[in-house]
């Protein structure tokens, strides 16, 4: 008798805080909460560029008895409820795993203040919504026009090891114009944080190094030479962020 009650007091309490989470309009006539179409995953990445237009997408999943029917994305400062940006998008596709893009053109997350934030989106349909949400921060520096080339890749690297003002870092590889024989400079931002603009395309891969020498170039924590790294094909604004943990005549 006593676990009975407990059972349907603890089933008492869902309800309730249901009810309290919950709109009117988002509950069946059996009072459970609809569902609408499952939001699995974002394509957004943990940093978002002040001055460079970046899409940011969902992928929600829709069945013929669930379709996606539009999905609505918001941007919000993080740990509040201070909402800076909302948008709907209608995906021509309503079923199976559905891509739906917020495009640079109409998020105009570019253009957000440095700070971290907190991306939800909502899919729904006449069934009901479900609700799904991911991180990004905007960085306090703005990536110049210089790293912004259509028809390339903008990378843009990170690196804990504090260099010298002096050391020319650079990008070499097997993209056009290199070879492996010919470096791209990088851009100093702020220390620790350098981008250049490469014409990458699917295949290339590429390495940093110091002063356009193999006897400074990236290392790995170990001291080990860093492996080639290859970015996936893309034009402006796509962005490849990279990071270096070592250098060689850096304690290594």
């Amino acid at each position: 008798m006593h676990m009975k009650t407990k059972v349907l007091s603890m089933f008492a309490i869902l309800l309730v805080a249901g009810v309290i989470s919950c709109s009117p309009d988002e509950f069946t006539l059996d009072g459970l909460p609809k569902q609408g179409p499952v939001v699995a995953g974002f394509n957004v990445p943990g940093l978002l560029f002040a001055g460079v237009p970046t899409d940011v997408s969902a992928t929600v999943n829709g069945t013929t008895t669930n379709p996606v029917s539009e999905v609505t994305f918001q941007v919000f400062k993080k740990g509040t409820e201070d909402m800076v940006r909302e948008f709907t998008v209608t995906p021509t596709t309503t079923t199976g795993v559905v891509v739906v893009t917020w495009t640079a053109t109409d998020s105009d997350l570019s253009t957000l203040e440095a700070g971290d934030y907190m991306l939800r989106a909502i899919g729904s349909n006449s069934a009901g919504k479900t609700v799904s949400q991911t991180y990004f921060t905007v960085p306090d520096y703005v990536v110049p026009q210089a790293c912004q080339v259509v028809g390339q890749v903008t990378v843009i690297m990170l690196t804990p090891q504090p260099l010298a003002v002096s050391e020319v870092v650079s990008a070499i590889g097997s993209f056009t114009g290199s070879g492996w024989g010919t470096d791209a400079n990088m851009i100093r931002i702020k220390q620790g944080v350098y981008c250049v603009a490469l014409p990458l395309t699917g295949g290339d891969q590429f390495k940093f190094r110091l002063n356009a020498s193999w006897g400074t170039q990236e290392k790995k924590d170990n001291c080990n030479d860093g492996d080639n790294r290859s970015a996936p094909g893309g034009s402006w604004p796509s962005i490849s962020i990279q990071n270096v943990p070592k250098w060689g005549g850096y304690g290594c």
